[in-house]
């Protein structure tokens, strides 16, 4: 079973570049958002300050409060940017593969060789132009030690055909392996690998399941509710809107 073509990958690249580009769009479009929100909050507090109209501090309360959500909406967008891109640019190495263009990368296990396995270099096992620099997909230091135990320590027939299962069940679902190697790879790049545990971050990952709509759903009411419900507050202490009381 072949994992993917090279027109399927440049499918792919073509679809992540595609992601990246509405991306940008929608980053830029929030951006111009949260300058004219900056806006209406200087001016509907100046209004504020220099007429002593509590409506318009009010506006400028809503505003600021908005303006927060505004940016934590663009980090949002900025990050998804970010993975995209490292998902590009994962796409490109398998294209590069096919390329023969694959010599280039970077790791090529060489702090793996040792005396004690001089072949590692005589068949190309490691180092510059070697079998563990074509296959090498890790993004992380266990990942890129355990390719070359792999490579250097040849299992025994029933550990073999282990990982050809496994690789067969991985071969089944190839857009969830470049989703995984993409999220290794903008972990990695963002550094968070230097502070924990790799492998859990990932294993933790491989194990979830998507959100359903309704649980979403939730979430949302449930961080909505007390900003509507603080919203309300500010504006009735500032007699902006009559206060009500519920008597039980």
């Amino acid at each position: 079973q072949k994992f993917m073509t090279y027109v399927e990958f440049e499918m792919q690249q073509k679809a992540a570049q595609q992601e990246i580009a509405n991306l940008m769009v929608r980053s830029n479009r929030m951006s111009l958002i949260r300058l004219l929100v900056a806006l209406a909050i200087a001016v509907s507090g100046l209004a504020g300050f220099l007429e002593s109209n509590i409506l318009f501090w009010g506006v400028a309360i809503v505003g600021l409060l908005m303006f927060f959500f505004l940016v934590y909406k663009h980090q949002r967008i900025e990050e998804m940017l970010r993975y995209y891109d490292r998902k590009e640019k994962v796409i490109q190495r398998y294209l590069n593969r096919f390329d023969h263009q694959w010599q280039d990368f970077s790791a090529v296990g060489e702090e793996f060789a040792s005396e004690d396995f001089p072949q590692g270099y005589d068949l190309d096992i490691l180092g510059q132009g070697s079998l563990y620099q074509f296959l090498s997909v890790a993004h992380t230091a266990f990942g890129q030690k355990k390719l070359a135990q792999y490579l250097k320590e040849p299992p025994n027939v029933e550990t073999m055909i282990k990982r050809q299962e496994a690789v067969q069940e991985l071969l089944r679902d190839p857009g969830w392996v470049l989703e995984f190697e993409a999220l290794s790879s903008h972990e990695q790049h963002k550094g968070r690998f230097n502070h924990q545990p790799a492998i859990d971050r990932l294993l933790i990952y491989s194990e979830q399941t998507p959100i359903p709509k309704e649980i979403a759903s939730v979430k949302l009411l449930a961080w909505g509710l007390p900003l509507l419900t603080f919203i309300a507050l500010v504006l009735a202490v500032f007699k902006v809107i009559a206060p009500v009381y519920f008597v039980v």
